[in-house]
């Protein structure tokens, strides 16, 4: 097991999500991945987003990008703004 510890400060963002948001493919198989997850994270927070609509924002781009007609695996996602 690895133990981390990190400062928070106001305003900070804890993101924790499961990995069928990350796992999502598109109609050509391509994964969504970590990148694009992060790219939509940092791209919410920049908007000055609060939790719900980070998390609003990010299902929306996963959304858009998932090519399945039905959930096949749980797409979990929390968001903790530190106060």
């Amino acid at each position: 097991m690895i133990i981390d510890t990190n400062e928070v400060e106001n305003g900070d963002r804890i993101i924790m999500y499961s990995d069928g948001l990350i796992e999502i493919e598109d109609s050509d198989g391509n994964i969504y991945g970590s990148d694009r997850f992060e790219d939509a994270v940092l791209k919410a927070c920049r908007a000055g987003g609060k939790p719900r609509e980070i998390i609003a924002s990010v299902y929306a781009s996963v959304s858009s990008f998932d090519a399945a007609p039905e959930q096949v695996d749980d797409q979990r996602m929390v968001v903790v703004e530190i106060v």
